[in-house]
């Protein structure tokens, strides 16, 4: 059998793991409001290299459930005991990262409101939809590093239009993996816009459970199909 071909490597991605994070924590990101954009920060906060990915989205839907972040009002208003008893349930017990994840949440909503009137779309209008100047705002934010602020930006290119076509390194380490191109407008050409942030998401989704070969043997079934 021929190798697949990018195509039907793309659809396979599509098909077994096409779901953006956002989607999965049923946080709104495409209606664009500020409650949504805040959600989605808080959660990007999360997504650092230095927790396992089970831990942070398990963390994750526990403050999204008790509606912690549901605003920044909502998480300003929160106890430092209320949060850090939320991330020693969700696993958070070495090294005292509950009381440092909890200290990054509070500063976070501290400083959303302090620099942008507690509303996310106010960055994005000083940074005049520039995309190099909205990463480098959102770096300000207490536990923004280059991994969480490419969560964020990938997460809500579908919003944020400058955004697209983005691919963070997680993404880009499993195209290369699956022989893809490492060029963020050549994967995008692989797929319709509106897919793109799921199939972005679906990529590092394949990395972090190193699925390859699964996506190889269902493109090789669609291959074979003809789909």
């Amino acid at each position: 059998m021929s190798k697949p071909s990018p195509q039907d490597i793309v659809r396979a991605v599509l098909d077994l793991y096409g779901t953006t994070f956002c989607r999965e924590l049923a946080i709104a990101v495409e209606e664009g409001n500020n409650p949504s954009l805040f959600q989605l920060l808080c959660v990007s906060s999360l997504f650092t290299d230095r927790i396992d990915w089970v831990t942070t989205l398990g963390t994750a839907r526990l403050l999204k459930k008790r509606g912690i972040i549901d605003t920044p009002q909502r998480l300003a208003a929160s106890s430092y005991d209320e949060l850090s008893q939320i991330f020693r349930e969700a696993g958070y017990v070495l090294y005292n990262f509950d009381e440092l994840m909890s200290r990054r949440l509070l500063k976070m909503a501290a400083g959303v409101f302090d620099r942008y009137n507690g509303d996310l779309n106010d960055l994005r209008r000083r940074a005049g939809n520039v995309p190099d100047k909205e990463r480098n705002l959102m770096n300000e934010f207490e536990g923004m590093g280059d991994a969480s602020v490419g969560f964020f930006c990938r997460e809500i290119q579908g919003v944020w239009e400058e955004f697209y076509p983005f691919i963070d390194h997680k993404a880009m380490d499993a195209a290369r993996e699956l022989g893809l191109p490492d060029d963020s407008a050549e994967l995008a050409s692989l797929c319709s816009r509106r897919d793109f942030p799921r199939f972005a998401s679906g990529l590092v989704r394949v990395g972090l459970k190193w699925d390859y070969e699964r996506i190889f043997d269902k493109a090789r079934q669609l291959q074979t199909a003809g789909v």
